[in-house]
């Protein structure tokens, strides 16, 4: 099991979703700031290009087509599956700053059932 978020998950989580297929038109980069966490804010990127995920590691991306914010109890919520990502931005727990056909295509990714799955795997293999 790996501690998340930590760069060791990161590369798990890029690993396991590596095979994900979004929307053409989903390429750019994100920065994910989850705040308020145990040892202060964590700043993830994470690049897509033509719907696939292409890397992600910790700190900002420069310069991200948008940036997704988010507790540290909410991500983990998002994580474990017990709060949905479309339900975490529309009721304005996710903030996002940017891109707009990003965040849609994003959301519409992690929608998918195989999104849902890859989900689940991950979180079963993540300590903490």
């Amino acid at each position: 099991m790996t501690s998340w978020p930590s760069a060791p998950w990161i590369d798990e989580a890029v690993s396991a979703a590596s095979q994900l297929v979004g929307s053409d038109s989903m390429s750019g980069s994100i920065e994910a700031v989850i705040t308020g966490g145990a040892e202060g804010d964590v700043v993830v990127h994470i690049e897509f290009a033509q719907g696939r995920l292409t890397g992600a590691g910790l700190g900002a991306a420069s310069p991200a087509d948008v940036t997704l914010t988010l507790s540290d109890a909410d991500a983990g919520a998002v994580l474990s599956g017990e709060l949905d990502l479309n339900v975490a931005f529309m009721q304005g727990r996710l903030k996002v700053d940017g891109s707009m056909a990003l965040v849609l295509d994003l959301l519409a990714l992690a929608a998918t059932d195989d999104a849902r799955a890859c989900r689940n795997d991950l979180a079963a293999r993540t300590d903490g």
